[in-house]
């Protein structure tokens, strides 16, 4: 259980068997509008296969109130950074604080990695870069995944785990040559 706001909520795994077609209709309400603008229309099969494979394949967890879900994110370590993937909230749980509770579990787990804590944007979605950048973001880059155009945002708490260009991406991170 977690406590935002002096409300409580439960935290569970996703079940994709149980929680795929709820997520994926919140992510398609979410995003329907801005990836329609970019593409021209929603590509529904080509949608529903990409948010089911990260939604199977990443640790998804579920935000429940009184045994309702709504919303659900991934925080994944990868080989270079920290990500946020496929945080979602019902239009009646934003601006709730759930979102920067969020953001703040992730900072802790790009801190304790020393990698940086980056994410994609859609570069027409307003309002989530409005979030970002109100809760520390950047936008340091691009990305075009054939479809639609992203930007690349990295939080300013972890810029300094940005490794140089010149140090090979074999070397390991400092946090992994130290005990926790």
């Amino acid at each position: 259980m977690i406590t935002v706001r002096d409300k409580e909520f439960d935290l569970r795994p996703a079940d994709p068997k149980k929680d795929l077609d709820w997520a994926y209709g919140l992510f398609k309400q979410s995003l329907h509008d801005f990836v329609e603008e970019l593409a021209g229309a929603w590509p529904e099969t080509g949608a529903y296969e990409f948010f089911s494979e990260g939604f199977c394949h990443m640790p998804i967890k579920m935000l429940m109130h009184d045994g309702d879900p709504i919303g659900f994110f991934g925080i994944m370590e990868e080989e270079k950074r920290v990500t946020v993937q496929r945080m979602y909230l019902a239009p009646a749980w934003r601006g709730a604080g759930l979102g920067g509770w969020i953001i703040g579990e992730t900072l802790k787990v790009a801190h304790r990695a020393q990698k940086p804590f980056e994410t994609e944007v859609l570069v027409n979605n307003k309002p989530a870069m409005a979030f970002y950048e109100h809760m520390g973001f950047a936008i340091v880059g691009a990305d075009d995944d054939g479809l639609v155009k992203l930007h690349v945002i990295r939080h300013r708490d972890t810029e300094s785990y940005v490794l140089p260009r010149n140090i090979s991406s074999q070397s390991a991170p400092v946090g992994d040559i130290f005990d926790r």
